[in-house]
């Protein structure tokens, strides 16, 4: 019994041993495997090489290099109603797998600029089928699959893409502007020339000029501080003189709403609030006007004579009710009702935009004409393309100098793109109308050296992208560049010379091919006789 016992005992110990051998094979092979003894012998010799204050912090940053890269775990959505309406709206949040745990990420609601773009949670699980599993540092890969989806709407495909993207630059432990700039592939920043919205036109009202907003610039002149400090001053100002009227209304760009007869009621009013702070026009502040030409757009139908406005649901060859053709131009198919009531060919609006920027310091307009509208655009540019920038937010058929104004595109990537692509002689970017609070734009305006970002007013929800410029400025340790240091106008084409009549062979017949001239006086659209 006490050998059965002894051989019994001896057993036991055996197996117990082959176990423990077992064991440690097993973890001599995980161990090599992911080279642990390596990776951690470097880390070792990297500390003492570094002797930093924090030993287990220089331990954690050098080993998490060699961790596996976060992945996307969810795409979640919360229903949260506009600040601008009661429209319903989507606020974005990515969760990702950090280090073997479950991390949430950032939060994002876009903005829109109709309440035509509709959002709702049912988009979320095809973005999901998508997005589970991919590297949330892959920008790029990431945006080309919602790019892919079909059904989805843009807004939620960009509220997507820039939730990863600002989950993913926390993660990078980056700065938001510093990762944009190094995807833009820019050496520095630099601030754009400040710009404060005055003005937006009100309802339409019959005799009211149909505009969309008046905007005054900094100097070039001038830092980013001082330009500001400016700009905010004639804001208030203005408040101040035309509250004594009528209290101010705002509109969703935080400007006032303001119906006038004229356009040039407008700047009066801006420069009378800018003589009482002794500020001057051209020195201190410029103006920009944003047009909008394409929302009071009316179309000729070919054969009819008639127009046609677009949207409308007239009839073909039905002037619509109240308004008053001209004459001026027959061939011209364009028309605008630049004062309500009152259509006004492409011609007529060309000539009163050429005398208001040569008596007022008007360095932009954006949108002057319908982006089809060939002939204006052409017109204006030979006129004043060297003293005015043009711009238009859809592409134009003019072979004229017509910047096209920059916002957001479907993703993140491909708006970055679209400025990598980008050829104009002023680069502006601007927010979408409705803004519900997300600032990222002001880091892209910083990190992609725009020549203005059309921010909007200083007051409601475009306050915050001013608040975000100014902070990002005062961060820098050393004075950031402004990206606009000068003015500098695009020269248009030089016009297709006219052969010499003096050579009888070219010399066109008496009255044959040479039109009137016209003595009678350019009269501003608005101001135009029955």
């Amino acid at each position: 019994n006490e050998y059965k016992s002894y051989l019994s005992v001896m057993s036991v110990a055996s197996i117990r041993k082959e176990a423990t051998v077992s064991e440690q094979e097993k973890a001599v092979e995980y161990l090599t495997s992911h080279k642990i003894g390596e990776t951690l012998q470097l880390s070792i010799n990297k500390l003492y090489l570094a002797q930093p204050p924090s030993v287990y912090g220089f331990l954690c940053d050098y080993l998490e290099a060699f961790s596996e890269k976060p992945t996307i775990n969810l795409v979640s959505g919360f229903v949260v109603l506009s600040q601008h309406s009661s429209t319903e709206r989507i606020r974005i949040k990515v969760t990702c797998n950090v280090r073997n745990h479950t991390e949430e990420g950032e939060q994002v609601t876009v903005g829109y600029n109709s309440s035509d773009e509709p959002m709702s949670l049912d988009d979320l699980k095809a973005v999901n089928d998508a997005l589970i599993g991919l590297c949330v540092f892959e920008q790029e890969a990431i945006d080309t699959q919602l790019e892919k989806l079909e059904g989805v709407p843009r807004c939620m495909k960009l509220a997507v893409s820039m939730a990863v993207f600002k989950t993913a630059t926390r993660l990078l432990n980056m700065t938001l502007v510093d990762r944009l700039r190094t995807l833009l592939e820019k050496e520095s920043i630099s601030s754009p020339l400040p710009s404060v919205s005055i003005f937006k036109n009100g309802k339409a009202h019959q005799g009211k000029v149909n505009i969309g907003e008046v905007v005054i610039v900094g100097s070039p002149q001038r830092g980013y501080s001082k330009n500001m400090e400016n700009l905010r001053a004639i804001f208030n100002k203005v408040e101040e003189n035309i509250g004594k009227k009528a209290g101010p209304q705002k509109s969703s760009s935080g400007c006032y709403v303001f119906a006038a007869d004229r356009l040039e009621a407008m700047l009066d009013v801006i420069k009378e609030s800018a003589h009482e702070l002794e500020l001057i026009p051209e020195q201190d502040f410029s103006f920009l006007i944003d047009i909008r030409a394409n929302n009071f757009y009316t179309e000729v139908l070919p054969g009819t004579g008639s127009a046609k406005k677009q949207g409308s649901g007239k009839k073909k060859g039905a002037t619509p009710k109240g308004k008053r053709m001209s004459t001026a131009n027959p061939t011209s198919r364009h028309r605008y009702d630049w004062i309500e009531g009152q259509v006004k060919t492409s011609e007529d609006l060309s000539d009163y935009l050429e005398n208001l920027i040569n008596t007022e310091n008007v360095v932009a307009v954006i949108d002057p004409f319908h982006h089809e509208d060939q002939e204006g655009y052409d017109k204006l540019s030979e006129a004043i393309g060297e003293r005015c920038h043009i711009l238009s937010r859809m592409k134009t058929t003019s072979s004229k100098v017509v910047s096209q104004v920059h916002s957001f595109q479907d993703t993140l990537s491909a708006t970055i793109q679209s400025f990598k692509d980008c050829q104009n002689a002023l680069t502006l970017l601007e927010p979408h109308q409705y803004e519900e609070g997300e600032d990222i734009l002001a880091d892209l305006a910083m990190a992609n050296n725009c020549h203005i970002a059309l921010l909007g007013g200083v007051r409601g929800v475009r306050q915050s992208l001013h608040n975000r410029v100014s902070q990002l400025v005062q961060e820098v340790p050393i004075p950031v560049p402004s990206a606009l240091p000068e003015w500098k106008f695009p020269v248009p084409a030089e016009p297709t010379p006219v052969p010499s009549t003096e050579d009888p062979e070219q010399a066109p017949e008496e009255g044959a091919g040479v039109a009137p001239v016209d003595k009678t006086p350019q009269t501003p659209p608005g101001d135009a006789a029955e």
